[in-house]
């Protein structure tokens, strides 16, 4: 739901409640209960509704803020990697850069970064961030992974394209 939608359903939503309840009370319950006792379960269900509806708009309001939260952090993520890979153009530190961040970004004990080699038969590890020893097997074994991945890769589009 949009900001804009919750402000008119704050508006018509409670209106369209006491009308419809008031129109029902007087009409169907005219003659069975009392005046006093008609004020009595008009403020119950007013109040019960006011309650359900501030329940919503909070909550509503609630989840708006944290995809605006979860979208600044994002947006922060993008500025400081664009901040430290924008300071070389060496693409090792550029790599190194964005592992890092990529790292942080994602709490991450140990992150690689790799690149197709220049003659495509494999991946080159250009950036590997972490505490020392922590994951770098790990981070191998992914690289020998997806190495066989891309030769497997290439070769089907060479088929393809043959």
């Amino acid at each position: 739901m949009t900001v804009r939608s919750l402000r008119w359903t704050s508006v018509v939503a409670p209106t369209v409640f006491v009308v419809t309840f008031e129109i029902i009370t007087r009409t169907v319950f005219a003659d069975v209960v009392p005046s006093w006792m008609h004020v009595v379960v008009a403020l119950a269900a007013v109040s019960l509704g006011a309650f359900l509806f501030s329940t919503f708009v909070f909550a509503t309001i609630g989840r708006l803020e944290r995809q605006v939260v979860e979208r600044n952090r994002r947006l922060a993520i993008l500025n400081e990697l664009a901040a430290d890979t924008s300071e070389s153009l060496d693409v090792e530190q550029v790599a190194m850069a964005t592992t890092r961040n990529v790292r942080a970004a994602m709490n991450l004990e140990t992150a690689g970064l790799a690149l197709v080699s220049e003659g495509g038969a494999g991946l080159q590890l250009v950036g590997l961030d972490g505490p020392a020893g922590s994951g770098l097997a790990d981070v191998t074994r992914g690289l020998e992974a997806a190495a066989r991945i891309h030769a497997d890769t290439s070769r089907e589009l060479e088929g393809l394209l043959a």
